[in-house]
């Protein structure tokens, strides 16, 4: 795992950067002193990466000049200026806007920061801003429109590619959000526009910017697509627009891991970085200031231990003295997501970062390590990837030990582990009969395998797991049992019952029902768990962590003894010594630690 993203010598903190006293019209209302003002508030605070968007209205306003019949006659600007043969303006770039995103990222320069630049920026803050060319055309598959993307992009990229303080391109903000794309057309515009980026400046490397990446290939902008053509992934992680997330205050447990689990999970199934581009909490409006600022530092120490490179929130100033503009007027929460707030004084975001990069500093063994990695959770094709994946990460982080994710779908060879969580798995297709053949494998090979069920089928089954079905039915039950002298209830969505030919029996319902049944599997084991546990981890209440301490103990691997809410991560140094981050994810003091605070230990 590389210490840093790609293109960058440093853990990025940051934000999405709009002027403060113009929002998205700081390109027309430019004013490189109110920038630098911002730059400077920014920088006092420890910031040293910054999100930046040259508006697709602004910077390449160009039309149709139609004839009869409203027939279009030739590429135009705006003002029914031709395009010339030479120079910026033949890529129907305005030169004074590409003067102006010059001269920001030399004042990025002078405060050091790292630009993450967003090409095509035609989504932003809820609102369409492209040129007047693509008036009611699908950027996705539109010919006239994919040529002034290719154009925009040419032209954009070969003029800023010899700035140094641009450490990565990006298609634009969200670019999924920009049009009704389908699997096919995502694929293919995709690979066009960063084909493009890259032919334009080879070096430098190409982010994804997308939002909601999905681990089905059915549905447009999969996660294995944009790692395909992208060199880091990036998550979006707002709870209000993710299911089954924003279930308790952001800085509380669960919401608080969302961030974190859904970046892990990206970069396990997208097989490359992944990091935390946009993060938020809607303002005072959703949350407290205070709240946010430690909602923020959790974050922030949170993406450092699991290797994320990267946190950047949302927005870098809140927009009070623009707010009767468009986007801003339409939607409420756009106007106060600032880290800092309209006047430039610091918000609770703003303190959050100033806090963790000052403590980042003072840390006395530089470049924090990886960290270790007790199992791999292979995710299969289920009903709900994303709550089942979620799920997970709570499970196993309640619990003590650390994950990585893998795509069944994709892979040739499991990574490495002594042990692999194969959860909820549902419906009659599960995974192909050689990716089940890589987990049977493994387990001869000495690995330990657990698989939790929905739904979902196995076959075969019994000569392996050594127990059969005895019968299934598509009926919710509610399941009571007891384990180590704990009662546990859960809410199955589906009733099975299984009986045991060879396995040993770990658990049982109260009824005597076999739950969780363990057989020896060549130099290993194979543990059957016929309930869905990660499916109901966000049950509130649940304390279905005991039972993840449980086959993870089952599996050989030493769980400490903790309270949930506390996560801990072990990174072994170069001199062999170990540093541990213990982070109480809660807002509430645990095991002696307060709320939404961290510490360290070096052994």
């Amino acid at each position: 795992m590389e210490k840093f993203l790609p293109g960058m010598d440093r853990f990025s903190v940051g934000v999405n950067y709009w002027a403060s006293h113009a929002g998205i019209k700081m390109w027309r209302e430019f004013s490189l002193e109110e920038i630098d003002r911002d730059f400077a508030a920014l920088h006092a605070a420890g910031v040293n990466t910054v999100r930046l968007f040259p508006l697709w209205s602004d910077f390449q306003p160009v039309m149709w000049a139609a004839g009869s019949s409203n027939r279009p006659l030739e590429l135009v600007f705006t003002d029914g200026t031709p395009l010339p043969e030479k120079g910026i303006r033949r890529y129907g770039l305005d030169p004074v806007m590409m003067e102006r995103f010059r001269q920001v990222a030399d004042l990025a320069l002078k405060y050091d920061f790292r630009l993450i630049v967003g090409l095509l920026t035609g989504w932003m803050s809820g609102g369409f801003f492209a040129p007047p060319i693509m008036a009611n055309k699908n950027v996705g598959n539109d010919f006239t429109a994919l040529r002034i993307e290719k154009m925009f992009i040419d032209g954009f990229v070969s003029a800023m590619k010899d700035h140094p303080a641009i450490a990565a391109w990006e298609p634009g903000n969200e670019c999924n959000c920009m049009a009704p794309f389908t699997p096919e057309e995502s694929w293919h515009w995709m690979a066009y526009i960063t084909s493009a980026i890259r032919l334009a400046d080879p070096p430098r490397p190409v982010y994804s910017g997308m939002h909601s990446g999905k681990n089905y290939t059915d549905k447009p902008f999969s996660l294995m697509v944009q790692g395909e053509f992208s060199d880091a992934l990036t998550t979006h992680p707002y709870p209000v627009f993710t299911q089954h997330c924003g279930r308790s205050a952001l800085n509380n447990t669960p919401a608080v891991y969302h961030a974190t689990a859904e970046t892990l999970m990206y970069r396990g199934i997208g097989k490359k970085p992944a990091f935390v581009e946009e993060i938020g909490s809607f303002g005072n409006g959703y949350i407290s200031d205070e709240r946010s600022e430690k909602y923020l530092y959790t974050v922030l120490y949170s993406a450092l231990v699991h290797g994320f490179g990267s946190v950047l929130w949302w927005c870098g100033f809140s927009f009070g003295r623009c707010g009767s503009q468009y986007p801003y007027r339409w939607i409420a929460m756009e106007r106060a997501l600032g880290a800092w707030n309209s006047d430039r004084s610091i918000a609770g975001p703003g303190r959050a970062m100033k806090k963790f990069q000052d403590e980042l500093h003072e840390m006395p063994f530089g470049v924090l390590p990886p960290r270790e990695v007790d199992a791999v959770v292979a995710i299969t094709s289920l009903k709900d990837m994303w709550k089942t994946a979620y799920g997970t990460f709570i499970l196993s982080k309640e619990a003590g030990f650390e994950i990585e994710y893998c795509n069944m779908d994709t892979i040739d060879a499991l990574p490495q582990s002594n042990f692999y969580i194969v959860p909820s798995v549902s419906g009659y297709e599960v995974m192909d009969l050689h990716k089940y053949q890589l987990l049977l494998q493994a387990a001869e090979n000495g690995a330990t395998v657990v698989v939790s069920a929905d739904n979902g089928m196995l076959e075969p089954f019994e000569e392996f797991f050594g127990c059969t079905v005895e019968y299934s039915a598509e009926l919710p039950e509610k399941l009571s049992f007891t384990i180590d002298g704990r009662n546990y209830t859960f809410n199955a969505g589906f009733t099975r019952r299984i009986k045991v030919s060879g396995a040993d029996v770990v658990a049982v319902l109260d009824d005597g029902t076999p739950l969780i049944t363990r057989k020896k599997y060549g130099k290993g084991q194979l543990i059957y768990v016929s309930a869905a546990l990660e499916n109901e981890a966000l049950t509130p209440g649940n304390n279905f962590y005991h039972i993840y301490r449980k086959l993870a103990q089952l599996a050989g691997v030493d769980t400490p003894e903790k309270s949930p809410e506390i996560g801990i991560t072990r990174h072994i140094l170069d001199d062999g010594s170990v540093v541990k981050f213990f982070i109480n994810y809660s807002d509430h003091e645990v095991d002696g630690m307060a709320g939404n605070t961290i510490r360290w230990h070096r052994s």
